[in-house]
């Protein structure tokens, strides 16, 4: 954010600010895209649906993120 205050401070309009909100908000789309993509195909190795899971973490990462970890169950045995 301090970024943003010299950025503003030094050229006189928003741009600066746009840019470094625009830097942050894809900065964390490239993380939470990611651990989404994981998170889908740890879904898909267990039996349930990584599409609907990685969109639905997309939407309320945290919420869901945590609701993962009490749905998914043990993964099955090799060979069984």
């Amino acid at each position: 954010m301090l970024v943003s205050v010299v950025v503003t401070s030094a050229e006189g309009s928003g741009l600066g600010v746009a840019l470094v909100w625009l830097a942050i908000g894809l900065g964390l789309l490239a993380v939470f895209g990611s651990l989404a993509y994981l998170i889908g195909r740890d879904a898909n190795r267990r039996g349930r649906n990584g599409w609907a899971w990685g969109v639905l973490f997309l939407w309320q990462p945290v919420i869901v993120g945590i609701a993962y970890l009490f749905v998914r169950r043990k993964r099955p045995a090799a060979g069984a």
